[in-house]
């Protein structure tokens, strides 16, 4: 089964674009970026209703999430009971949380949303997605 999940691409800086979807977490509306760099998915370790995972730090087991300038962002452990994107629906999510207040006040300024998510090739990969540009919409194998 495929789900089509349209998909905003927001021009940033001079020649820069970034790919915007909706989805749910909890039952909750939420704007997730699709970042095909990302080797691994992360969401805002500040949603109501995600969980750490018996509050231990990923760097113990994983290392800390990574940015393009080798900074590292700590990050924890967690479960989202249900991440919706589109018609696919992940119970008990194992995640990445991290704190996404640097990421929210580029995004705010930009285009008005709160981000709570990173769309990254954990999920991109293992649900064999297509990011179809002239049609604008990302498609998900489930």
């Amino acid at each position: 089964m495929i789900t089509k999940i349209p998909l905003k691409i927001l021009r940033i800086e001079n020649d820069g674009h970034h790919i915007i979807i909706r989805g749910k977490i909890n039952g909750k509306e939420s704007f997730f970026i699709v970042d095909t760099g990302a080797s691994r998915s992360v969401f805002n370790a500040a949603l109501p209703g995600v969980k750490a995972k018996d509050d231990v730090l990923l760097s113990r087991n994983y290392p800390n999430a990574i940015t393009l300038t080798t900074d590292e962002i700590p990050s924890t452990a967690g479960i989202i009971n249900e991440l919706q994107l589109g018609e696919l629906i992940i119970y008990d999510y194992e995640a990445t949380l991290i704190d996404m207040k640097h990421i929210n006040e580029l995004y705010r300024n930009i285009s008005g949303k709160i981000i709570k998510g990173l769309i990254g090739n954990d999920l991109l990969i293992k649900h064999q997605a297509v990011i179809d540009y002239s049609g604008q919409v990302l498609i998900l194998n489930y």
